[in-house]
């Protein structure tokens, strides 16, 4: 050690080296020398040696020491490129820096590696190998070595201290490997003691066959601070790591072997403390296991650097399981260890060392490849980011700094747009792929909404996490909940941005739907419907405008959306309220969205939508929005909605033309569900009706139609209601149906006017269905908004008085039904084409 000043104006510098391979006593003492300077920067110098797991153990029980390690050559050349390399960085927080043979400078990253899916067949293993474990009937390596045996059926070797018979854990894993039926050997022995080992392996090649794998782990872990690490005690914790491995390899015919895997700690890569020699223990054996790497380039070699597991390994034996979770090390479950580890062993383009976590805090001593997070609306305040694993982040969303939220309120209360959750969603996503744009979202739910108050502000928390089959899936929080429910959730799969860029406001002219204000209650940044130019209960043809005023978020936020317009996408969603016109539905989630090209910045695009299902709860439908020339943009999969309750309207109010069909049709769902009606209005047949197969019929009142299809025949008919009973009103119906007007007036709580239609227009319908003029009519029952349900014989009528905007008086509607038609069996035979 020596302090080195370059000019009185230089700041004290020690000094620490190690050489390229250095002994106990040189790593306990390089050790303490870093650790006796105080505040002091140090300069800590190797050559692929532990000289940074030194570091690390050193900066974990001295936080905010300067240290700089470099891994230089063993030459003095690379000794002065070293200082040169100091002298341009200076010394301050922590840093490592690896020189290449050139002397050219590298940062060591850790990168987050995709693994693929278990596969047995990809493991160099088979039942006719035989695997050495050490450690082997305890913990995750017990674990280790069923989940290895299961999957390639090999034989088993199992080498540890304890004696079968005095060690309940021993004994329940032996009974547990018989029965699973694997072929496993167990024999005493101290790995450490070389000689017990080479007569152990010996017996068990003599039964077993000779040894082509090993599985080595075990260890030895005595946590003490820094002031108590001696050379005895870095020997001790070596003995079973890197002392062992080599009792092992000296037993067993290394020409032989096709995999040697050991059994690393995550400790060595960040540095814990109180544990320093278990990390130097664990990276000289790393270090020995990249030599045999070399050295028998047949034998797949590994060192899994794992994190504490929860339930077994020496953590759970240690029981600081749980202090390690306080301090944010998230334990690895036994069923993820074990799928991992067959993982690994199939993947054999990997380093020769990885490391294997769950959640792990954030250290200066581990530096991921790409620490940065995009600068987005929603990743304001990163609580963790794992690179290209994990990202949750919080932001505080209110009407200040958020101003949509105004125009999103229901009954007063702002509410978190659906589809801005995507959007939130989506940043996080990017911000774990590194990707601009998401391709496509799946398995997207919103259980629960979002309120923001009025004059308050709201903390929504957004999470990540990436998979390695690529999805990424994500949630929406808030502490509206305690942040203990997913508000929000979706899948992510990443790809080439479709999105474009961010939506430019352009003024608002083109006119917007009349229905805002009473159908939908979206503000003006949100009033983006222009128009339908189709629609009924069962879908709907809708032009949207593209493009639209106002800022989506203050000032000193990003204003970018990586999903693009925020409000397009929502009216692609809120045009669906029209076709349930008096119930109020929100969206509750989707199956998939599907981005295929960016929406335009201007003009308007067409949203087509039809019903798929149905139910008492809500409606599903699937959504395509295409360019004003027909150019496919989005689609939507599996859209559902939600019925909350009625849809409050003025009394009395009329009905506008365009939504009464939606209106019939959702309340025949109820009264004719077998039927299937659906019905729509307006001043020509044409168009009014998708093109779909079934039953139709229309009904004309002045210059309007009212249209029907429907799965089984229907009839439909519509009647102003006379402003006065004609005198003779009971000999026009006859007494049989004056009596059911009667009792259908007094069941509706109608005017005796409006029984009078209805009866007159259901028995319209029964004529077109086939009914004799005199067929008798009975009321069955009633519902709610003044529907009554006749019935004659198998046929059935459902019947309302409306009000219909630009209509002078109230309109009796009917709607009948019939039994599906049966085709006979001989017409069957004929129009399927067989042959006798």
């Amino acid at each position: 050690t020596e302090n080195a000043d370059a000019d009185a104006g230089a700041v004290p510098v020690t000094l620490v080296a190690l050489p390229p391979d250095p002994t106990p006593e040189e790593c306990v003492a390089a050790l303490h020398a870093t650790a006796a300077t105080g505040e002091e920067p140090v300069l800590l110098l190797h050559h692929r040696a532990v000289g940074d797991v030194i570091a690390r153990s050193v900066v974990a029980e001295r936080p905010g020491k300067p240290c700089l390690v470099v891994d230089a050559p063993p030459h003095p050349d690379g000794i002065r490129r070293a200082a040169a390399e100091a002298a341009a960085r200076g010394v301050s927080g922590y840093a490592e820096i690896v020189l290449d043979d050139t002397g050219r400078p590298h940062v060591p990253v850790t990168e987050h590696r995709p693994l693929p899916p278990p596969d047995a067949t990809a493991i160099p293993l088979g039942p006719d190998d035989v695997c050495l474990v050490t450690g082997g009937a305890k913990g995750i390596g017990a674990e280790s070595a069923l989940a290895l045996a299961r999957a390639t059926g090999a034989r088993l070797a199992l080498l540890g201290r304890s004696a079968p018979g005095g060690d309940a854990e021993v004994d329940t894993w032996l009974r547990r490997f018989a029965d699973e039926k694997v072929t496993a050997l167990y024999l005493t022995a101290d790995v450490t003691d070389p000689a017990a080992v080479r007569r152990r392996v010996a017996e068990a090649e003599a039964g077993l066959g000779p040894v082509t794998a090993v599985l080595h782990c075990a260890g030895r872990n005595e946590p003490g601070r820094l002031e108590s690490v001696t050379p005895e005690r870095l020997r001790a914790a070596c003995a079973p790591k890197r002392a062992g491995l080599d009792a092992v390899l000296a037993a067993v015919d290394t020409g032989r072997l096709r995999l040697l895997m050991a059994f690393g700690s995550v400790i060595a890569r960040i540095g814990l403390p109180g544990e320093a020699d278990y990390a130097l223990a664990n990276d000289l054996m790393r270090c020995r296991v990249e030599e045999l790497g070399e050295a028998l380039p047949d034998c797949r070699c590994l060192t899994v650097e794992w994190s504490q597991w929860e339930g077994a390994g020496m953590a759970q034996r240690l029981g600081a399981v749980e202090t390690l979770r306080r301090q944010g090390v998230a334990p690895i479950p036994v069923a993820d260890g074990t799928r991992i580890l067959l993982s690994l062993l199939g993947a054999p383009d990997l380093p020769t060392a990885v490391l294997v976590a769950g959640r792990l805090p954030r250290a200066g001593t581990l530096r991921y490849a790409d620490e940065s997070l995009p600068l987005l609306r929603f990743l304001e305040r990163p609580l963790v980011h794992q690179p290209g694993v994990e990202v949750v982040a919080d932001a505080r969303v209110g009407l200040g700094s958020d101003p949509y939220l105004a125009d999103h309120a229901l009954d007063g209360v702002p509410l978190l747009p659906a589809v801005v959750g995507l959007e939130a969603m989506a940043q996080a996503a990017a911000a774990v792929t590194g990707h601009d744009g998401v391709l496509t979202v799946t398995e997207a739910a919103f259980d629960r909404p979002v309120t923001v108050p009025p004059d308050g502000s709201r903390t929504v928390r957004v999470a990540a996490l990436r998979h390695d089959d690529g999805t990424v899936v994500a949630v929406v929080r808030s502490d509206e909940t305690g942040f203990s429910a997913d508000h929000f959730r979706a899948v992510y799969r990443t790809g080439e941005s479709t999105a474009g860029p961010p939506a430019v406001p352009t003024p608002a002219d083109a006119a917007r739907s009349p229905h805002y204000g009473g159908l939908f209650f979206h503000g003006p940044r949100f009033r983006r419907l222009v128009r339908y130019r189709r629609l009924s209960g069962r879908g709907c043809v809708a032009e949207v405008a593209a493009g639209g005023a106002g800022e989506w978020f203050s000032g000193f936020h990003s204003p970018r959306l990586l999903l693009g317009d925020v409000a397009l996408r929502d009216a692609y969603v809120h045009v669906l309220q029209g076709c349930v016109p008096h119930r109020r539905v929100l969206p509750v989630g989707v199956d998939a969205v599907r981005f295929h090209g960016p929406a335009p910045g201007e003009g308007t695009v067409v949203v087509h939508a039809h019903e798929t299902a149905h139910d008492a709860d809500g409606y599903r439908y699937d959504v395509r929005v295409e360019s004003e020339a027909g150019t496919v943009l989005e689609t939507w999969h599996g859209l559902r909605l939600k019925d909350v309750g009625p849809l409050p309207r003025p009394a009395g109010a009329p009905w506008p033309a365009e939504l009464l069909g939606p209106y019939l049709t959702r309340s025949l769902d109820r009264l004719l569900p077998e039927a299937r009606v659906d019905l729509a209005a307006g001043t020509t047949a044409d168009g009014l009706l998708p093109g779909t197969d079934g039953f139709r019929r229309a009904a004309h009142l002045g210059d309007r139609v009212l249209a029907a299809v429907a799965g089984r025949p229907v009839a439909v008919d519509w009647a102003p209601v006379p402003d006065a009973l004609p005198g003779r009103w009971r000999d026009l119906l006859g007494p049989r149906a004056a009596a059911v007007a009667a009792e259908t007036d007094r069941a509706t709580g109608g005017e005796p006017g409006h029984g009078y239609a209805r009866l007159l227009t259901c028995r319209q319908t029964l004529l077109a269905l086939g009914a004799r003029p005199d067929v008798p009519l009975r009321v069955e029952r009633t519902a709610a908004g003044g529907w009554a349900l006749l019935r004659a014989g198998d046929l059935a009528v459902a019947t309302v008085v409306v009000r219909v905007a630009g209509l002078p008086a109230p309109v009796a509607v009917a709607v009948g039904s019939a039994p599906p038609v049966r085709v006979p069996r001989s017409v069957r035979a004929r129009t399927t084409g067989s042959r006798a």
